[in-house]
């Protein structure tokens, strides 16, 4: 038994899912206690111990919860960061965890489970259990979060202020992980925001710490925070953040696409195609609507505005995300190819669908392009519709 224990403790979340489903042994009978109570009495140090109490609350749930319930607890939710839930909300919780197992990508249900999670975030105060309320304000965040884009309860500036609060929270209870995970969410819904320069210091510090600690979410820190940099002109500062998420990560294909955007601003146009060249090595596929996304760029920044339309052409056959910024860079070509009518149209479409970051950017990017081509006509009537 103690070995099946230690075996399973020692496992991926993955194996253990299929220890419990398929041959769980003793470890879902309550004889499991004993062996636990055993271990613990020969165990030296707070850590080992603390360890322990943590799998005999896991393997208890999953004897009363269930087991998919129970691991997408203890392995998906905060809660189940060794947080202890409030008996209270014991049975709240357990039921959003189930939905949350079935929800998929159905944003009915993911915004079910997150009206859930703050029908329980509205009985609890910041004076009262500040740990678990934490977590719980981060849980519903990342509930949210999974919503697409345009979803109604995925209101970025509530976000904001849940991670806001979950950080103040995990840095009263001493938990320095659990604030540069936040950090690093909150810096991400800045950015969407368009707010680059309040997503700067979270994401630089979120970067930091997990270095050391989760180089794959420091290397996502590292490339978020070039992302907000670049769009508030430090593409020097923005190449540099891009280096140090690729040399945490060499081997993550989305880092080099991020980076080529980057290239790409600062006009190094081959060294941009080396990169996306080495990001679909490392995919080994190109059905990516980043890498044709940025190859349209370099066309345009090449002054190609045909390419760039059947390149763009490609972004749409892969079912891109909604961030892609298809109407400004449909925009461009247009204006490339000497279409000022259809050039002022899509733009002005853009800036419809654009917050203030993301036009500050995209004006920078048209006066960047207009210098590199100041013989196409139509500039001041395509610089006339910033004013609108």
């Amino acid at each position: 038994m103690i070995e099946q224990i230690i075996a399973f403790a020692n496992s991926s979340p993955e194996a253990q899912q299929q220890t419990l489903t398929t041959a769980p042994g003793a470890l879902l009978d309550a004889q499991v206690e004993a062996a636990l109570d055993f271990m613990q009495t020969q165990s030296d140090g707070a850590e080992p111990r603390a360890a322990l109490d943590h799998w005999r609350i896991l393997l208890r749930r999953c004897r009363q919860w269930g087991v998919e319930p129970t691991l997408y607890l203890s392995h998906r939710m905060r809660l189940g960061d060794s947080i202890p839930i409030p008996p209270e909300h014991e049975a709240a919780i357990l039921q959003t965890a189930m939905q949350l197992t079935q929800a998929g990508d159905d944003p009915s249900r993911i915004a079910e489970a997150g009206q859930a999670l703050q029908d329980i975030t509205d009985q609890t105060s910041p004076a009262g259990t500040m740990l678990f309320r934490a977590a719980l304000l981060r849980d519903l965040a990342d509930t949210l979060l999974r919503l697409p884009p345009t979803h109604p309860v995925r209101d970025l500036a509530q976000l904001t202020r849940y991670y806001q609060e979950a950080i103040a929270g995990y840095a009263a209870a001493e938990r320095p992980i659990s604030v540069a995970y936040s950090q690093r969410s909150l810096g991400n819904v800045l950015e969407e925001q368009g707010q680059y320069r309040e997503a700067l210091a979270p994401l630089q510090a979120a970067a930091q710490a997990l270095q050391d600690h989760d180089r794959d979410s420091a290397s996502g820190a590292y490339s978020t925070y070039a992302s907000a940099l670049a769009n508030l002109g430090d593409i020097a500062g923005a190449l540099a953040a891009h280096d140090q998420a690729v040399e945490l990560e060499p081997a993550a294909a989305f880092l080099l696409r991020n980076r080529a955007t980057a290239r790409i601003q600062a006009r190094q146009l081959a060294a941009a195609e080396a990169d996306l060249a080495q990001a679909v090595q490392l995919d080994g596929h190109e059905d990516s609507p980043y890498l044709w996304a940025r190859r349209a760029q370099i066309a345009i920044a090449r002054g190609n505005g045909t390419l760039a339309d059947q390149l763009l052409d490609e972004v749409a056959k892969c079912n891109p995300p909604a961030r892609l910024e298809l109407a400004m860079w449909r925009a461009q070509s247009a204006w490339l190819r000497g279409d000022v009518y259809q050039a002022q149209q899509l733009l002005y479409q853009a800036l419809l669908a654009a917050n203030a970051g993301q036009r500050s950017t995209g004006q920078r990017e048209w006066e960047q392009l207009f210098a590199d081509y100041p013989q196409h006509a139509g500039i001041a009537a395509l610089r006339a519709i910033w004013t609108v």
